[in-house]
């Protein structure tokens, strides 16, 4: 509920507008209070959340969201540059739900979506710290299955006094999917960003995918590269010119963005930050911590009111869409075929919402299973090497050494060979169809909540939302043969040297045993690389077809909603009667808002 005496009186005094010289924001913003005081209660969120705008711009409440892929050490980054080790850190995803963090005395306040009340701990640091560890960290709540909304904390941080907040989102990229939604929906929150990178690797296509969406909601990003310890100078400045090739050709950034370049573990370790220390000294934190706080004094207000620009605009968007509402319920007198026109209108713009996010996350989705690949692969080729290894030593503990007993070695081999590597096939499939299962289901999952509104709202006969899960649930990567090893035999193959006849038995074992330790090593070295490809090319499909199939479908159910509301335009046109003196207020109240919004432009 919106208390009205908060609001300006004077909503009676036309808003005047000059053609000389643009309004700043907050003038903007409250030119646009003094209209919500006549505005009908159904604009009350739309007025909430411009109040809201402006204590935040008369706080100077700057969102500084910290981003990165996952393991990219943002939580250990946030310690250092508070000098409060409160965040929890792991070599395993940590972050689930946004943390906002905020100045104040050592506080921590869980926020729960399903009216729980709010779990406040102000003891100490220890206390704070394992309590986000229990409500924030992936492991000990899966998929937030506890609802936690957000996290507050409030810290003597100097870095915040000046009214920043700071929010640490999810990791995106990981196998967990959902946190790379989560940290897609905390970009609305956010005024502008550090953007962290690392040495180990440097910044991949998952990132590049990402930072593309945030490009859309954030105006100021900072990049950061972190992890310098693990690497030797020249190497450093290998990563950061290759990292700003990227940001340049394909990002469009500035060639003079600059990079960062700190350890933020050693800043964590000196959370005093003095500048004797050298671990604060050589973490490179001084550095970017004093160009942070400079941008934050210099261009704060700059960047605020960039942020809260485009919120204010949707904000304004949102009350004249509530003030047509209102128009067309005096216009029409039917309001039964009101109600159910913005069912549909609603229905229409949350399915496609529902598309972009789902096909945004396909991408992600993919090179984050094409990684794991990757990872698998290595770890298997290591394993084949060294069990084909000890096998070779022990063929070879009895042989002659004659041309005989180097086919008999070479044949055994090759049948080994072809057996492990058929084998891994099967291996790899049954791993990559796990976390490729858990992709379709997430997809299915979002499929039947949009599915389940779209019935309440309307029904088509035609749309049979089992045949969809039959169609999607297959979508794996099939276990049928379609990759076969190379035949090694020919390429194991050893003849015997006239010279071998002068050689001592133990001398030609040691040249079969080389021999065949680099034929066996290059064998299943082209193979698994040739067996990769194979497997990456089949979860791409798999993704096409995942992307496809939800496209096709989904359009279906768009263009039946948009039919569905033409149909009701049509209705609700024939039963138009004109509106009386409320519509023409309302009316009024549209174009001041609209007049205010080409403020902004």
């Amino acid at each position: 509920m919106i208390n009205r005496d908060s609001l300006s009186k004077t909503s009676d005094i036309p808003v005047s507008f000059s053609q000389n010289e643009p309004l700043s924001i907050d003038q903007i913003i409250d030119n646009a209070l003094k209209q919500c005081n006549s505005l009908p209660e159904s604009c009350s969120p739309f007025i909430t959340q411009i109040m809201d705008l402006k204590n935040r711009l008369s706080h100077g409440r700057l969102h500084l969201a910290i981003l990165g892929q996952f393991n990219r050490g943002k939580s250990t980054f946030i310690n250092a540059l508070t000098g409060f080790r409160i965040l929890p850190t792991s070599v395993l995803p940590i972050t689930s739900v946004p943390t906002f963090i905020s100045y104040g005395s050592l506080s921590c306040t869980v926020n729960f979506f399903n009216n729980n009340p709010d779990l406040v701990i102000t003891h100490s640091i220890e206390a704070i710290s394992s309590t986000l560890k229990r409500y924030v960290a992936e492991e000990n709540n899966p998929k937030n299955g506890l609802c936690v909304k957000n996290v507050e904390v409030n810290c003597p941080s100097p870095l915040l006094e000046n009214g920043t907040v700071l929010i640490d989102t999810p990791g995106f990229g990981s196998t967990y999917i959902h946190n790379t939604r989560s940290a897609l929906d905390a970009l609305s929150e956010c005024d502008a960003a550090l953007f962290l990178v690392s040495a180990d690797p440097p910044m991949t296509q998952t990132e590049i995918e990402f930072l593309k969406q945030v490009n859309k909601y954030i105006p100021r990003i900072f990049f950061i590269l972190n992890k310098t310890d693990l690497l030797e100078k020249s190497e450093l400045d290998k990563i950061e010119q290759f990292i700003r090739e990227i940001l340049v050709k394909q990002l469009d950034y500035p060639l003079n963005i600059p990079l960062f370049r700190i350890c933020a573990l050693n800043g964590e370790k000196a959370l005093k930050q003095d500048k004797s220390d050298f671990r604060w000294t050589s973490s490179g934190m001084e550095k970017m911590r004093e160009e942070i706080l400079d941008f934050l004094v210099r261009e704060k207000y700059f960047t605020l009111s960039q942020g809260l620009t485009d919120k204010l605009g949707d904000a304004l968007s949102g009350i004249c869409t509530c003030l047509q509402k209102e128009i067309d319920n005096h216009q029409i007198p039917v309001q039964l075929l009101v109600r159910e026109k913005q069912e549909l209108t609603n229905q229409f713009e949350a399915l496609r919402k529902s598309i972009d996010k789902d096909l945004s996350l396909i991408n992600i989705e993919k090179e984050a299973i094409q990684k794991f690949l990757k990872e698998q692969i290595f770890s298997e080729q290591k394993a084949i090497i060294g069990h084909l290894a000890e096998i070779l030593a022990s063929l070879l503990i009895n042989v002659s050494g004659n041309q005989e007993s180097i086919y008999s070695i070479a044949k055994a081999l090759n049948r080994i060979t072809n057996d492990n590597l058929s084998n891994l096939l099967t291996v790899l499939i049954t791993k990559v169809n796990k976390p490729l299962r858990k992709a379709i289901q997430f997809h299915l999952h979002e499929f039947d909540r949009v599915f389940e509104t779209f019935e309440k709202t309307v029904h088509d006969p035609e749309f049979n939302a089992l045949e969809f899960h039959e169609k999607i649930e297959f979508m794996e990567i099939s276990m049928e043969r379609t990759w076969q090893p190379d035949n090694a035999l020919s390429e194991l193959s050893l003849e015997s040297r006239w010279t071998d006849r002068f050689r001592n038995r133990q001398s030609r074992i040691a040249r079969l045993q080389q021999h065949f330790t680099e034929k066996l090593k290059e064998i299943v070295l082209k193979n698994t690389e040739s067996l990769e490809e194979h497997l990456e090319l089949e979860i791409k499909s798999a993704f096409d077809k995942i992307s496809g199939t939800l496209t096709e479908r989904y359009g279906k159910c768009l263009t039946f909603l948009e039919e569905a509301v033409k149909k009701k335009e049509i209705a609700i046109k024939e039963r138009m009667e004109r509106g009386g003196k409320p519509a023409a207020i309302l009316k009024e109240s549209i174009t001041a808002i609209s007049g205010i919004q080409k403020q902004l432009t």
